[in-house]
């Protein structure tokens, strides 16, 4: 979008070439990129972490969400893996993100959304497409490298872009955390979507999610 653009549209009591400067100077401190000459401004990994870290406040629950999710969480199940098949598939549908839930001392790992990552606009590019399976098909191998990365707190942390510790996940936005599991156990949760998905929503649902599998693992 072009400067004046921009203007107009968000209505700034600036001028058009007081936005240009200010993207110009975005640029130079390394916030923003151009891809290539024909390409707009896009935020650069550093840009997406000033953004996340500026908006680390918890996002109020949205009620349609948190009422989905208190519902389907109301159905009791006779299992760890029905519990946790089930609450991957929700997360992911309600995130609209790539799920993937793991409980490594049982080598159970459930996955879901990938048809709603698909309809993201970034799976028009081949290459992304590529990526994002091979992250897909690795991650089971690959979910220790983050496991490492997290703390002994319960607190879901954000990897963007080259921040990730394996390369495919490098065009890719992942909120981690771990998950209580009955029996003390470890457990994960991994939500995997472009750069600029809504780190806030997903961190807040996460978190909803950990208070009702918190309650279930001490039952």
């Amino acid at each position: 979008m072009a400067s004046r653009g921009i203007t107009r549209k968000f209505r700034f009591s600036v001028s058009p070439a007081t936005i240009r400067n200010e993207m110009g100077e975005l640029d130079e401190l390394g916030y923003l990129e151009q891809p290539h000459t024909s390409a707009g401004r896009i935020p650069t990994d550093k840009g997406y972490r000033f953004f996340v870290d500026g908006t680390s406040d918890k996002e109020a629950p949205d009620q349609n969400n948190s009422r989905r999710m208190s519902y389907w969480t109301s159905i009791h199940c006779r299992e760890a893996e029905e519990f946790f098949h089930d609450a991957t598939k929700i997360i992911a549908e309600l995130t609209h993100s790539f799920a993937v839930f793991g409980m490594p001392a049982r080598h159970n790992f459930e996955k879901s959304g990938f048809s709603e990552i698909m309809r993201e606009p970034e799976f028009t590019d081949m290459e992304f497409i590529r990526e994002f399976g091979e992250l897909a098909d690795e991650f089971e191998d690959a979910f220790e490298s983050f496991f490492r990365e997290l703390d002994q707190s319960s607190a879901p942390r954000a990897f963007i872009g080259s921040e990730n510790p394996i390369h495919s996940a490098w065009r890719c936005g992942v909120v981690v955390s771990r998950m209580p599991v009955p029996e003390d156990q470890d457990g994960f949760l991994a939500l995997i979507g472009p750069k600029r998905m809504d780190y806030r929503k997903n961190i807040s649902l996460i978190g909803e999610l950990q208070n009702y599998a918190r309650k279930y693992a001490k039952q």
